[in-house]
């Protein structure tokens, strides 16, 4: 599959989820799927995960579609 193509559809799988989520706000989206890669380390594990959690996003700049689409849809779902 070429980058060009793995774009396309991740727009259309985005738009999908979008019609099909419409109580979720476009960041969650992005989040809940596996758009967005996050982890989160708890500084102080005696007090609650909201008040002691830091959330990291990984910086996936160079990250190519094709391996986005597949980490979404899971890899024997696109053929290339």
């Amino acid at each position: 599959m070429k980058r060009q193509e793995a774009n396309k559809l991740l727009a259309k799988m985005l738009s999908e989820l979008v019609d099909k989520n419409p109580d979720l706000r476009f960041g969650q989206i992005l989040r809940n799927f596996g758009f967005v890669y996050e982890t989160s380390v708890k500084i102080n594990p005696q007090l609650p995960a909201i008040e002691t959690e830091t959330v990291y996003w990984k910086d996936e700049f160079y990250l190519e579609s094709e391996d986005l689409a597949k980490r979404i849809i899971g890899p024997t779902d696109i053929s290339g």
